[in-house]
């Protein structure tokens, strides 16, 4: 796997307010991000053999869970 992730351990939870920028420089046809939200630390076990767990958004419409081709826009 290429090395173009990053760990983000946060010791608290709640709203936050910006997460990170995405742009275009691979084969894909537009900027995008892929998320793995996992419970075991990744930096003692691969992302491979963890437990990965629901991660949602929230929204004006409430909480969802984003599926393909779902647009998230901040305020």
């Amino acid at each position: 796997m290429a090395v173009n992730h990053i760990y983000l351990r946060l010791d608290e939870s709640g709203v936050f307010l910006f997460l990170t920028q995405v742009g275009n420089s691979g084969s894909s046809s537009e900027p995008h991000l892929h998320i793995h939200h996992q419970r075991q630390d990744p930096s003692k076990v691969s992302m491979f053999f963890t437990e990965g767990l629901p991660l949602y958004f929230r929204t004006e419409k409430g909480a969802i869970m984003p599926e393909r081709g779902t647009y998230i826009s901040g305020k």
